[in-house]
């Protein structure tokens, strides 16, 4: 079975308005039933919708929106009522007697399609495949194909058997929702997937990591990461010379 999975029957495609101060004033059955919302609770900022620890992200993502053309889609991941949705916000394109814009935010629910679980004592809802718009199409990348995340301003470069992406999550989240236990933080930069690990190399004085397929990047290793990468991968010696 391909590690790349194409989402692409069976949606049910939430809608939200928001105004241009970004209240939310409409919403289709869709979208109100996944967020259990009721008729009489519209009308409020959207990040009252959502819990204090994914605000800064939603505002970041809506700041994106206003950077972009009208019509082109900014996408982000939420965790919403043990829900994972892929969101995507973009800008319409208004008449004149429109003096300022609107913004339409469409989800779906990709709980199922991630394999998603809460755990118990985080209460984070972890994944085992990460929803990744690319283009028009939404993947839905298992974890065990990715060999790496590289940090780019506020989201990840993506480096899986299939190609590369961007998703847009911090290495923070992306270790926080992973459920495979082989990914580890090797550089304040850069997550790697142990599994795919095929050398550790000195040169110069500085440790990297080599993959075992030739056009992932070799990646470094901060020195303070170096004993935690040897347990993980089990050394008993010292790194590579």
């Amino acid at each position: 079975m391909s590690p790349v999975c194409r989402f692409v029957e069976g949606l049910n495609i939430g809608l939200v308005l928001l105004s241009a101060d970004y209240c939310v004033v409409g919403m289709n059955d869709f979208a109100r039933r996944t967020l259990s919302l009721t008729p009489s609770e519209l009308g409020k900022p959207v990040l009252q919708y959502h819990a204090p620890k994914s605000r800064d992200n939603v505002s970041h993502l809506l700041m994106q929106t206003l950077e972009e053309p009208s019509g082109t889609p900014v996408a982000m991941i939420i965790d919403v009522l043990s829900k994972v949705l892929m969101i995507s916000v973009s800008k319409l394109e208004m008449t004149a007697s429109f003096s300022r814009p609107l913004f339409v935010a469409s989800f779906v629910d990709v709980t199922a399609q991630t394999g998603a679980t809460v755990n118990p004592e985080s209460g984070l809802i972890k994944l085992k495949k990460f929803p990744i718009y690319d283009k028009k199409d939404l993947l839905f990348l298992d974890a065990r194909s990715i060999y790496l995340f590289a940090a780019d301003k506020n989201y990840c470069r993506v480096f899986s058997a299939e190609g590369k992406y961007y998703i847009q999550l911090t290495l923070k989240q992306v270790l926080q929702r992973c459920t495979e236990p082989g990914f580890l933080m090797v550089h304040k930069s850069y997550v790697v997937n142990l599994e795919h690990v095929s050398e550790i190399r000195r040169d110069h004085g500085q440790y990297s990591i080599v993959f075992d397929k030739e056009d992932i990047p070799h990646v470094p290793v901060a020195r303070r990461r170096q004993n935690p990468l040897k347990a993980a991968l089990g050394l008993v010696r010292n790194l590579a010379r």
